[in-house]
């Protein structure tokens, strides 16, 4: 039997966002020392974005493939989706914007641009908050979704259009001209296909092998990862998005079939990690600033290695960002669902 709760899928999103966290934490300490720690093998840190966006479209469409052409299911969706990403993000992206009043090096955007931010729309210029360009692919993605709720073959539709444009931007088209159009063309598009095809396999049918099949996609992300850092992918380039989104549709086929046939057991830390993986990307930038400034002014940095140093920052900013997801973001998921859900009650 299924558990409720996807313990494993939710473990996995911690070690991705603390992926992004070691890759973000050595380009701060190299902007400032000329050279990446332990000798820069969390370069390949970026990739826990590729496995954010094929776990976003593999759990959408593994928990909501029932309300599919069901439009009276459309608001419960809306909801779910608004209160899990907007309210939090709201409370870092105004205190993004408090210490940028402050700072001495970057000055306030225009207003046109703080409404863009705010509202997660696309834009050309440098976001307040460095890492919201990706929830701005969430938004568009979600979007269509929520079409599909409503209309099951307008739906089908939609993201046949976005794929056939993703798979013809990624062969040599340059993609579609302007800020808004341009995501479709955006490589990392393919990522949401390569996990609605793992949720559309494990509605329907059970993985075979799940424990070779999650040891085969453990080993193909990371041979990814070493072929990257060997110089022969570059990592930000479209193979690089095909590799690492295959290699992760595999780890959450294997994933999810494991537990739920029981063959696997969730370690108690990565769960924790991974309720508070949301918080933890969003604020970590902030945080390895904050905790940098604070060691450079206490003199810890000219009397550690910089391998501590490092290990300081990671470490630092992820705790961080469970102490902020247990005191704010959840309690601010909670405030807002329990009003939205009240004020339907009154409409109903």
């Amino acid at each position: 039997m299924a558990r409720k709760r996807l313990e494993g899928v939710e473990a996995a999103r911690g070690v991705a966002a603390m992926l992004v966290v070691f890759f973000h934490a050595a380009h701060h300490l190299k902007s400032n020392f000329g050279v990446l720690p332990l000798w820069g093998i969390a370069q390949f840190g970026h990739a826990g974005v590729d496995f954010f966006f094929v776990l976003s479209g593999f759990i959408i469409a593994f928990v909501h493939h029932g309300d599919i052409g069901q439009p009276n299911r459309l608001r419960h969706y809306l909801v779910r989706r608004f209160s899990r990403v907007f309210p939090f993000f709201w409370i870092v992206f105004l205190a993004s914007l408090g210490l940028l009043a402050v700072s001495a090096h970057r000055s306030l955007p225009p207003v046109s641009a703080i409404v863009s931010n705010f509202f997660l729309l696309p834009q050309t210029s440098e976001r307040v908050v460095g890492v919201s360009w990706s929830l701005v692919m969430e938004m568009y993605f979600y979007a269509f979704f929520a079409i599909t709720i409503v209309s099951r073959r307008i739906g089908i539709a939609l993201f046949s259009v976005w794929l056939l444009v993703a798979l013809a931007a990624m062969l040599g088209w340059g993609g579609p001209p302007g800020a808004y159009l341009a995501v479709f063309g955006s490589s990392f598009g393919i990522e949401f296909f390569f996990g609605m095809g793992a949720a559309y396999l494990l509605v329907h049918r059970s993985v075979p092998m799940p424990r070779g099949m999650l040891a085969a996609g453990v080993g193909a992300f990371l041979a990814t990862a070493a072929v990257e850092l060997l110089g022969g992918l570059d990592g930000f380039g479209v193979l690089a998005r095909v590799w690492y989104g295959l290699a992760s549709m595999l780890l959450v086929l294997g994933l999810v079939e494991s537990e739920r046939q029981g063959l696997i057991t969730v370690p108690k830390a990565l769960f924790i990690s991974g309720r508070a993986s949301y918080s933890i990307y969003l604020v970590h930038v902030i945080l390895v600033g904050l905790i940098y400034k604070v060691m450079s002014f206490l003199g810890v940095l000219r009397l550690l290695p910089l391998w501590s140093s490092y290990l300081l920052l990671s470490f630092g900013a992820i705790i961080g960002g469970v102490v902020l997801s247990v005191w704010v973001e959840y309690p601010s998921i909670r405030f807002f669902r329990n009003l939205l859900e009240s004020r339907t009650e009154r409409r109903a």
